[in-house]
Formats: structure tokens, C-alpha cells, sequence
């Protein structure tokens, strides 16, 4: 499960892909033993995409 802030520093990018008809997706990376798994994601934050590729990448398919 994310973090309430995970969630929102990606949440808004996430649902703009879904509205361009995009699919958004992570760099996960698995860890653990057969008792435990965690798993890590690689994503961009919000706060990180500049408008540039903002509208390059998010922009409604046509």
C-alpha cells in the first residue's frame, strides 16, 4: 500500500495519463525471503515533471 503522501505526490500525474488515454506505469523492484516481500517503486513525482513533458507525454491521444 502507498503512503497517503506517496499517493499524492503521484496521484494527479496518474489520473492526467488516464484522461490522455494513456496507461502510467513504475520500476518496481521486489525484496524479502519467503516470509516477507517488499516491493519498491521508481516513479517521478509530480513536483519533478516539467511542463515540457508534461505536455509532450500527457497530452489527449487524438
Amino acid at each position: 500500500m502507498l503512503t497517503p503522501a506517496t499517493s499524492a505526490d503521484i496521484l494527479p500525474v496518474v489520473d492526467k495519463a488516464e484522461e490522455a488515454g494513456r496507461i502510467a506505469v513504475a520500476r518496481g523492484y521486489l525484496s524479502g525471503n519467503s516470509l516477507n516481500v517488499d516491493l519498491s517503486l521508481s516513479v517521478a513525482r509530480t513536483v519533478d515533471l516539467d511542463e515540457d513533458w508534461i505536455r509532450e507525454n500527457l497530452a489527449a491521444s487524438a
